[in-house]
């Protein structure tokens, strides 16, 4: 287990606002946000303080609970924009899971087909 994935585990993330789905958390007196896609960055691609006031974190397939590495990266603010994908576009996480699972084994299958079995 990565670091990234003991972040998402160590702390209990929530979705409960109705006009954005982003996994989050609640932080200190003043209550404030942290957003676990922003945490996962930073942890994995730190940058100074500047850096992290210029940009967003992007998720690239649009899917805002798909948190895996892979799909985020930094954006600058007009970049983020540019970059917003249709709701009809953005794969469910049932579509995800469906996907990582048809590739898993794909890739378990070409693991085995090198193995001669006589």
């Amino acid at each position: 287990m990565d670091r990234c994935q003991r972040l998402a585990l160590e702390y209990r993330w929530h979705r409960d606002t109705p006009w954005k789905h982003y996994a989050k958390r609640n932080v200190g007196q003043a209550r404030s946000t942290l957003y676990l896609h922003r945490e996962i960055l930073i942890r994995a691609d730190p940058r100074p303080l500047s850096f992290l006031a210029e940009h967003h974190a992007d998720h690239i397939n649009g899917q805002s609970l798909d948190n895996r590495r892979a799909n985020l990266r930094w954006l600058m603010p007009d970049e983020n924009r540019l970059h917003r994908t249709r709701r009809e576009n953005i794969p469910s996480l049932d579509q995800l899971v469906q996907s990582l699972i048809e590739n898993a084994l794909a890739g378990a299958d070409r693991a085995l087909a090198g193995i001669p079995f006589d």
